[in-house]
C-alpha cells in the first residue's frame, strides 16, 4: 500500500478541504466489516478450520494502510491483538484512540475498538480528534467520564454520522453497538445519500429491545409493532431453508426497495440482516383492504363509487411506478422495475381515515425485465399463464388489479377466480373464453375489467394506460369521455413505447462512451507501468552497486573487531584476579559476622524469657486484662492457646481477646480464638450477625471480601453470601454502612446482591444505604432489586427504587409491576402503574392478565383503565384469564372493556370458561357473548359438560354456531364424554358422527372394528375416525385406522398427524409418521399459515421429543 489514513487525513486539513461525505462513508464501510470479520469468533479459513475473534487493541490512522487510487483501505498492525473471547487486565494502545475503560479499569475489549473507530470516524468527519481523547491518568478518567457524561459531537456537522457516534460514544460497554451492528447500519446508506435519514435508525439490539406487540403474520414472515414509535412497524422475514440464489435475491430487492419513493408504495426505511433473518423498518397502517372490504360485505351495502375510483387510482399509480424500468431515485441512482407477484387485498394497506391506500408486501418481488418460469402468488388473484406456463410478468400484476377491481364493485371474487389445476386450467381459459361481468353494473368499471380479463398477457393495458384512464374518468361515469380517454391512452401508449426505445439506445450510447472512457484509461496505465519498470530496473542497479560497497566497509569493520576482542581478554583476566582476591576477604568477613549472629540468637532466648515479668507489668497496669488479651496483643499463640476459656471476656474498654487480636493484625491468633468453619463462615461474618460494631471494625482489615459456601440466618439460607449480605439480611444498618465500601457489588450463587437482600427482607434503611452503590444489577434470572420489593409487598422500597430500576425486564419479559399484580400487592401496584403501566412480557402479559388470573380485585379496579383491551400473544384477553379460572368477581369488573373480543383460535371468554368447567362464569358470560359466538343453551351445556343442563335444552338440538360446530362437536372438542353419550343419540347425524367416529373418540376398539366399513367418511368440522383418535391420544384404535384413513386431510388439510401432534400425543405421533411426515396443510388455521407441516406445529410449540421424531 502507498500510504495510510493518517497521510489521507493530513492531506486534507493542510488544503483546509473537508473530505467528500460519499469518500468517508466508503471509507468507514470497509473499516466496520473487515472490523466485524477480525471480532468474529465463528470465522473459519478457506479449509474449514476455525478462526479466534480477535481484538486488535490499537485502531488508529496510522494503522490503516491505504491504496494509491485511495479506493481500497485495509486495518494493518496487530502487534497488541488478543483474543476476543477473554477481556483481560491490560494497558495497550495510543491513549487517544482509547476508550474510557481502559484508563479507568486497565480492560480491554470489542467495545474498546468500537470507541476507537468512533474516534475515527469523528477524525474522517472534521479533521479534528474529539475534545475528550487524550491521555488520561486513572484518578482524573473517573473524575471526567462520570455516569451523565455525554460526547460534545457539535463539530460534526452531518446528521447521520452524528447519530452513529452517539451510539458508539457511551460509558456502558454493553450498550456500544458491535461492529456487525454498525456494518448493518452502513450498509443500509447509499455513498451517495445527500440526506439524513428521515426517521431513527435502529440497531440489531435496538430492535431486539423495541420489538413488542405482533401486529400479524404474512407468507414470509411477521410485522411488530416499535415501542415508543406508533407510525412505524418492524417486519421480520425468515431466509432459512430458502434457495441461495432466492436469498440474494430477496437481500438485493429490498434494498431497492428501501430506495422507492412513491406515496403508493410502502415506504422501507431500514433494512437490517442478521443471520437467517432480514428486518425491515417501514411506515405502520391500520387496516388492509381486505379487512375494508369485510366491512361493506358485512353490512351488506355497495361501497360508493368515488371511494372505489379514489383506491383505484391510488394502486394504479403506485403499480405504474413499480413497473416503470426507467426510475430513479432521489439522487439520480436508476431503480429497477418490479413484479409484485402476490397483488392482494391483504397486501394493500390503508390508513386509519381510509384516505390513503399503498401497496405492500414485496416478498415475492422480481425484476420487471426478466419474466420467469415460476409459481407464486395467491390463487384467486392469479392469471390464467401463472396456472399454465408457471410464468409470470407485469401483465399478471394487471390480471390481479383486475380481480381487485372486481371485488371492490361487487364485494365478491369473480367465479373463475379459484386454484386452477394446470390441465383444468387448459380445458376452461380457451381462445373464445370471455369473462362473465354481470354482477359489475357500473359501466365504466365493467369496460376496464374487459380489457383486463384477456388471456394473451401482451394484449392487456399496461399500468401507466389504465393510470391514464382511470385519471381522466369523474365520479358521473362519462360514457363519451371515457372513450375518448381509451383513444388517448392508445397514443399515450405508442409515445411510451417511443420514448421507452430512445431511453435503450441513449443507454447503450453512454454505455459505449464508457467503453471507450475506460479502453483510454487502461492505455494510460499500461504506460504507466511501463514507465515503473524502468524506473525499477534503474533503482535495482543503484541498490546492487550499493551492497558491494557495504560488503568492503564490513570487511574492515570485521578487522577492527577482532583487535577489540584480543583487547577485551586481557581485561578480564586481569578482572578475574581481582575477583578472586575480593573472594578471599569477604570469606574472612562472613566468619566475623557468624559470630554477632550467634550473639543475637543468645539475646533473644533472653527476652523470650522474661515474657511472664512483661505480661505481669502490663497486668499491673490494667487488671482488667486477662492472660489471653496479653498474648492476643503480643501475638503470642502458645500462651494464647493455654488461656482460651477466657475468649468471651471483655476488659474495662470492652473489648474482648479477639478485638485486640484483629486491632494487632495477628491472623492466626483471630482464627484461634473465632476460627472459620468448614463452611467458611468467618468471625467477621458472625460478628456481622450478632450487630458486634466494634468487633466488625477491628475485623474489617483482614476479612472482608470473603465468601461463605453457607450460611443460615434468621431461617433464611444462604450460599456464597458475604459479611454485607449478613449484616443487609438481619437489618443491622450500622454494619451495613461500615462494609458496603469494602463488600458492594458482590454476588451470592443465584446472583443477588446485599441490596437485594435487604428490601426482601424489608430493611427499607439498609437498602437505602445500598442503592447508591448497587442498583440496576440483576440476579441469574434477571430480577432486580425492584421486582424483590414488588414482590414481596415491601411498599417502603418500591418507593425508594422506583425512578432507579422502573422499566428493566427479567430474561423472560416480566417486569415489578406484574410481580406485584401476580401476588395481589394492590399498593406496590398503584406505585408501580405510573411507570410499568401497559409492558407486556415476553408471551404478551400485562399485569391486568395476571391479576385476573390469579383474582386479584383490587389490582384490577387500578389497572383496567390503562391496560384494559391488550391483548397477548396468543391475543387472549385478561377477561379470557378471568374466565379460565373462574373468577367471577373480575369478570365482572372485566366484561365492560373486553367482552366479545376474540383470540387467536377465535375463541371468545365464554368458550374460556366452558371449556374450564366453570358454570357460574359460563352463565354470567352467555348474556354478553352469546352473540358473538352463535352459542345456544344446549352448546354451553355441552361445552361444560353439564348432563343434567344437555337434557333440559335438548329441544336445541341439530343448530350451529357462528363456526358450524353442533353442540356434539363442542362436547368432544372439550372431552365432556358423557355430553357426547348423550348428543350422539341427538346430534350424531347432523354432527357428520358416525358409529366409527364415534368409537374412535371414545378409544372403543370393539365399536371401531364392528364400524370399519364406514372408513373414509368426514364429519361436519372435515375429521375422520382417525384424526380424532389421533387428538384424543388412542393409540389402539390409531393404529387399527391408519391402513384406511391414513393420508386423509380436512377442510383446512390437517392430517392426523398434524392433529396429533397439536394436541402432543406421542404415541400416535410414532405411529402415524411413517404415512403422512410430508404432508402440508392447505389453508389458514389457529394462526398456522397454508403449507405447515407437523414438524412445524411441533417447532411452533418447541415439542423437543416430537421434534426429534419427525426430524429423523
Amino acid at each position: 500500500y502507498y500510504g495510510d489514513l493518517k497521510e489521507f487525513i493530513a492531506k486534507y486539513r493542510k488544503n483546509r478541504k473537508s473530505i467528500p461525505r460519499e469518500v468517508i462513508l466508503s471509507i468507514l464501510k470497509q473499516l466496520v466489516d473487515a472490523l466485524a470479520y477480525i471480532h468474529d469468533p465463528t470465522k473459519a479459513d478457506v479449509n474449514g478450520n476455525a478462526l479466534p475473534g480477535i481484538i486488535h487493541r490499537d485502531l488508529k490512522p496510522t494503522n490503516m494502510l491505504i491504496s494509491e487510487d485511495g479506493d481500497r483501505v485495509v486495518i494493518a498492525d496487530f502487534g497488541l491483538c488478543k483474543d476476543a473471547q477473554h477481556d483481560g487486565i491490560t494497558f495497550a494502545g495510543s491513549p487517544p484512540y482509547m476508550a474510557p475503560e481502559a484508563f479507568i479499569h486497565r480492560k480491554t475489549g470489542r467495545a474498546s475498538d468500537i470507541w476507537a473507530f468512533g474516534v475515527i470516524i469523528y477524525e474522517l468527519a472534521t479533521l479534528e480528534l474529539p475534545s475528550f481523547s487524550q491521555h488520561w491518568e486513572p484518578e482524573k478518567a473517573k473524575e471526567f467520564f462520570v455516569d451523565e457524561w455525554k460526547p460534545d459531537l457539535s463539530a460534526v456537522k452531518d446528521e447521520f454520522i452524528r447519530t452513529i457516534l452517539e451510539k458508539i460514544f457511551v460509558l456502558d460497554t454493553e450498550e456500544r453497538p458491535t461492529a456487525g451492528d454498525l456494518a448493518n447500519l452502513f450498509q443500509t446508506l447509499s455513498t451517495s445519500a445527500a440526506a439524513p435519514p428521515e426517521v431513527s435508525i435502529f440497531t440489531l439490539s435496538e430492535l431486539d429491545r423495541c420489538k413488542v406487540q405482533l401486529l400479524g403474520r404474512g407468507a414470509f414472515g411477521k410485522v411488530y409493532a416499535i415501542k415508543d414509535h406508533p407510525n412505524l412497524a418492524l417486519k421480520e422475514i425468515y431466509l432459512s431453508g430458502q434457495p441461495d440464489r432466492l436469498v440474494e435475491i430477496t437481500k438485493f430487492e429490498l434494498e431497492a426497495l428501501s430506495r422507492f419513493s412513491h406515496p403508493g408504495v410502502l415506504k422501507y426505511h431500514q433494512v437490517l440482516a442478521n443471520g437467517d433473518f432480514l428486518y425491515i423498518i417501514m411506515d405502520r397502517y391500520y387496516g388492509d383492504l381486505k379487512e375494508f372490504i369485510a366491512k361493506y360485505r358485512k353490512n351488506r351495502k355497495s361501497i360508493p363509487r368515488e371511494v372505489i375510483l379514489s383506491i383505484l387510482k391510488q394502486l394504479v399509480d403506485a403499480l405504474a411506478y413499480i413497473h416503470d424500468p426507467t426510475k430513479a431515485d432521489v439522487n439520480g441512482n436508476a431503480l429497477p422495475g418490479i413484479i409484485h407477484r402476490d397483488l392482494k387485498p391483504t397486501n394493500m394497506l390503508i390508513s386509519e381515515d381510509g384516505d390513503r391506500v399503498v401497496i405492500a408486501d414485496f416478498g415475492l418481488c422480481k425484476d420487471a425485465q426478466h419474466d420467469g418460469i415460476t409459481f407464486a402468488g395467491s390463487p384467486p388473484y392469479m392469471a390464467p399463464e401463472a396456472f399454465i406456463h408457471r410464468k409470470t410478468g407485469r401483465a399478471s400484476d394487471i390480471w390481479a388489479f383486475g380481480v381487485i377491481i372486481y371485488e371492490l364493485a361487487t364485494l365478491e371474487l369473480p367465479s373463475f377466480s379459484q386454484h386452477w389445476e394446470p390441465e383444468k386450467a387448459k380445458e376452461f381459459f380457451v381462445d373464445e373464453w370471455k369473462p362473465d361481468l354481470s354482477p359489475v353494473k357500473d359501466e365504466f368499471i365493467r369496460e376496464v375489467l374487459e380489457k383486463i380479463f384477456i388471456l394473451d398477457p401482451a394484449k392487456r393495458p399496461k399500468a401507466k394506460e389504465l393510470a391514464s384512464l382511470l385519471q381522466a374518468s369523474d365520479t358521473s361515469g362519462d360514457k363519451q369521455q371515457v372513450q375518448g380517454t381509451v383513444l388517448e391512452t392508445k397514443c399515450m401508449s405508442l409515445e411510451t413505447a417511443l420514448k421507452d426505445a430512445n431511453v435503450r439506445i441513449s443507454a447503450l450510447e453512454r454505455e459505449r462512451n464508457i467503453m471507450s472512457v475506460e479502453i483510454d484509461v487502461l492505455k494510460k496505465e499500461l504506460e504507466m507501468k511501463s514507465i515503473k519498470i524502468d524506473a525499477l530496473e534503474k533503482q535495482f542497479t543503484r541498490i546492487t552497486e550499493a551492497l558491494e560497497e557495504k560488503t568492503r566497509q564490513l570487511k574492515a569493520e570485521m578487522d577492527q573487531q577482532r583487535e577489540e576482542v584480543e583487547r577485551w581478554q586481557k581485561e578480564l583476566d586481569e578482572a578475574l584476579k581481582a575477583a578472586n582476591e575480593e573472594i578471599a576477604s569477604l570469606r574472612k568477613e562472613l566468619t566475623t559476622k557468624s559470630t554477632r549472629v550467634d550473639a543475637l540468637k543468645q539475646q533473644l532466648a533472653d527476652a523470650i524469657n522474661k515474657s511472664d515479668k512483661l505480661y505481669q507489668l502490663v497486668l499491673m497496669k490494667d487488671s482488667s486484662w486477662t492472660p489471653l488479651m496479653c498474648a492476643a496483643f503480643l501475638g503470642d499463640i502458645e500462651t494464647a492457646k493455654q488461656h482460651l476459656s477466657d475468649k468471651d471476656k471483655k476488659n474495662s474498654d470492652g473489648d474482648t481477646a479477639l478485638m485486640i487480636a484483629a486491632r494487632r493484625e495477628h491472623e492466626n491468633i483471630v482464627e484461634l480464638l473465632d476460627p472459620t468453619d468448614w463452611n467458611g463462615v468467618t468471625a467477621l461474618m458472625r460478628a456481622t450477625d450478632r450487630n458486634d460494631v466494634k468487633a466488625v471494625k477491628a475485623l474489617i482489615p483482614f476479612q472482608t471480601k470473603r465468601k461463605a459456601d453457607y450460611i443460615k440466618i434468621n431461617k433464611l439460607e444462604m450460599y456464597e453470601g458475604t459479611a454485607l449480605m449478613v449484616a443487609a439480611v438481619c437489618g443491622n444498618t450500622e454494619v451495613v454502612r461500615l462494609l458496603v465500601e469494602h463488600e458492594r457489588d458482590m454476588r451470592d450463587s443465584e446472583g443477588w446482591t446485599a441490596l437485594m437482600h435487604a428490601v426482601a427482607c424489608g430493611h427499607a434503611d439498609c437498602a437505602r444505604l445500598l442503592v447508591g452503590k448497587e442498583v440496576g444489577m440483576q440476579d441469574e434470572d434477571g430480577k432486580t432489586a425492584l421486582m424483590l420489593a414488588a414482590e414481596n409487598n415491601r411498599v417502603d422500597c418500591v418507593k425508594l427504587l422506583l425512578e432507579k430500576e422502573s422499566g428493566i425486564q427479567k430474561s423472560n419479559g416480566a417486569i415489578s409491576l406484574i410481580m406485584a399484580a401476580a401476588r395481589g400487592h394492590a399498593k406496590c401496584t398503584k406505585l408501580l402503574l405510573k411507570k410499568e403501566a401497559g409492558m407486556q412480557n415476553k408471551n404478551g402479559l400485562t399485569a391486568l392478565m395476571v391479576a385476573a388470573q390469579k383474582g386479584h380485585t383490587e389490582c384490577i379496579k387500578l389497572l383496567l383503565e390503562k391496560e384494559g383491551g391488550m391483548q397477548d400473544v396468543k391475543k387472549q384477553t385478561a377477561l379470557m384469564k378471568a374466565a379460565n379460572s373462574g373468577h367471577i368477581r373480575c369478570i365482572k369488573l372485566l366484561l365492560e372493556n373486553e367482552a366479545r373480543m376474540k383470540d387467536e383460535d377465535g375463541r371468545t371468554a365464554l368458550a374460556h370458561a366452558a371449556r374450564a368447567g366453570h358454570r357460574e362464569a359460563t352463565e354470567l358470560l352467555m348474556e354478553h357473548e352469546k352473540d358473538v359466538t352463535g352459542w345456544t343453551m344446549l352448546m354451553c351445556a355441552a361445552a361444560l359438560g353439564d348432563v343434567e343442563m344437555v337434557s333440559q335444552h335438548v329441544t336445541e338440538k341439530g343448530q350451529r354456531d357462528k363456526q358450524s360446530q353442533t353442540a356434539l362437536i363442542l362436547a368432544a372438542w372439550n372431552r365432556r364424554d358423557e355430553a357426547v353419550r348423550l348428543l350422539m343419540e341427538q346430534e350424531g347425524g347432523t354432527s357428520g358422527w358416525t358409529r366409527l367416529i364415534y368409537g374412535a373418540y371414545l378409544g372403543n376398539v370393539s365399536i371401531v372394528i364392528d364400524n370399519l366399513y364406514e372408513k373414509g367418511q368426514k364429519d361436519i368440522a372435515g375429521m375422520t375416525a382417525l384424526m380424532w383418535a389421533a387428538l384424543i391420544g388412542h393409540k389402539d384404535c390409531t393404529k387399527l385406522l391408519i391402513d384406511y384413513e391414513g393420508g386423509m386431510q380436512d377442510a383446512d388439510g390437517w392430517t392426523a398427524l398434524m392433529v396429533a401432534t397439536y394436541s402432543n400425543k406421542l404415541d400416535c405421533v410414532r405411529l402415524l409418521v411413517k404415512r403422512e411426515k410430508d404432508i402440508k396443510s392447505t389453508h389458514e388455521w389457529n394462526g398456522f399459515l397454508p403449507g405447515t407441516t407437523a414438524l412445524d406445529i411441533a417447532e411452533s410449540y418447541d415439542r423437543k421429543e416430537i421434534i426429534s421424531i419427525l426430524s429423523k
